[in-house]
């Protein structure tokens, strides 16, 4: 599949593996890292959201400037931040202090918000039409075969080693990325300080929402979609490991659960592909999925039943994430494909935003059944949603 793809997205997509390998030393543990500091899931949740506000503050910039200046320059900018929050979390977990992890959260939406709009961007601009899908897939296995051996060698080292520095391995990796992602070739010529000039003096999110305001039918349903699978996986990614841990699961097993959810990831290939056949009947077979997955959970909340669904459900929101970029790629303008990038990451990330503090308090308050049938009602309303309004992509049908 490699020789498949265009040079400069293979070679982001294994820089942004190296990075994401000095990330998986740690992050299957994040969530209890956090919920140590907090100690209820609200409180979690709302300490997680923090990430997820500056994200969402960040993105509409970081999309402007990626239609001026170039996709490596944006994503430099944002990888500079990295060993500052590899820092603050380290000093987090020796002092004790919330407000570093405060700090810390704060530079990662900053940081992530420049680095993945860039990433999106580059990808869109740079990929035939006909294989989006299989070109986010691809990047989706290498960075997440990466950072799956992270996690399994993670899971030899927690026991010996305080996690607080597993932080510290955010410092090297990311600057080999940086040196890696310099190697691509420019894609705009503007300068980052005269696009930063003029994306500020355009006012950054009042040219978001005139652009939102003037998408078709079919590019506001693929956002609507795009919330809602952020608030999705949401329970998969956060909930479930933090549940299956105060159920009594050990550090490992904690740690496991999180390889099961992305070991859907490293078929993102072959699931792209799959998706770049009929983009809209990938959606709604996802989010049928999605719904019966949610109700084997409430039958069954064993460890083992955790794996199955977690795994299930990792498989079919890639499937769901690869037709939402096919979909949003073929209905967006080329040049505007960085604003769009942007607004699809922070629709995602408003999706992880409310999440954690809605699934939060319903976890505290009516517990993890009620939740997740809750959740299971929400995800059969979008499907039929998406069904009756498939004419909408019809312009994808046609191009396909």
């Amino acid at each position: 599949m490699r020789k498949r793809v265009p040079p400069g997205v293979s070679l982001l997509s294994w820089a942004t593996g190296v990075r994401w390998f000095g990330w998986g030393l740690f992050e299957a543990l994040l969530p209890v890292f956090l919920f140590s500091f907090a100690h209820t899931y609200a409180e979690t949740g709302l300490l997680s959201s923090i990430y997820n506000i500056a994200f969402m503050l960040s993105w509409p910039l970081a999309g402007m400037l990626a239609d001026r200046v170039a996709s490596k320059t944006i994503i430099v900018a944002g990888l500079l931040l990295y060993p500052f929050i590899s820092i603050s979390y380290f000093l987090a977990g020796v002092s004790g202090f919330a407000l570093f992890i405060v700090i810390a959260r704060v530079l990662n939406g900053v940081g992530y918000a420049f680095d993945s709009v860039g990433r999106d961007t580059y990808f869109r601009a740079h990929t035939p039409p006909k294989s989006i899908a299989s070109a986010f897939g691809y990047s989706n296995t290498v960075t997440h075969f990466c950072w799956i051996g992270a996690v399994l060698l993670s899971m030899l080292i927690v026991p010996f080693v305080p996690l607080h520095w597993l932080f510290l391995a955010i410092i090297p990796t990311v600057i080999i990325t940086i040196f890696m992602v310099l190697r691509l070739l420019p894609d705009h010529t503007e300068k980052f300080k005269d696009g930063l000039r003029k994306a500020v003096s355009g006012g950054v999110y009042i040219g978001l929402l005139r652009e939102m305001r003037s998408w078709s039918t079919g590019l506001q349903l693929s956002a609507v979609l795009t919330f809602f699978t952020g608030f999705i996986a949401t329970l998969a990614e956060f909930f479930i490991p933090i549940y299956a841990y105060v159920q009594g699961a050990s550090l490992p097993q904690v740690i496991f659960i999180s390889v099961i959810l992305n070991i859907p990831q490293l078929f993102g290939t072959w699931l792209g592909r799959i998706a770049d056949r009929n983009h809209v009947k990938s959606l709604l077979a996802g989010l049928g999925c999605v719904c019966l997955l949610l109700a084997v959970l409430t039958f069954s909340q064993g460890y083992l039943w955790q794996l199955v669904v977690v795994f299930g459900i990792g498989i079919v929101l890639e499937l769901i994430d690869l037709a939402g970029d096919g979909i949003t790629t073929h209905l967006a303008h080329p040049r505007h494909y960085g604003r769009i990038s942007g607004a699809m990451e922070g629709l995602g990330d408003l999706g992880s935003v409310a999440g954690p503090v809605v699934l939060g308090l319903l976890l505290d308050k009516a517990g993890m059944a009620f939740t997740v049938w809750s959740l299971a009602g929400v995800v059969l309303v979008l499907g039929i949603v998406v069904y009756a309004a498939r004419a909408s992509f019809g312009a994808v049908a046609a191009k396909q």
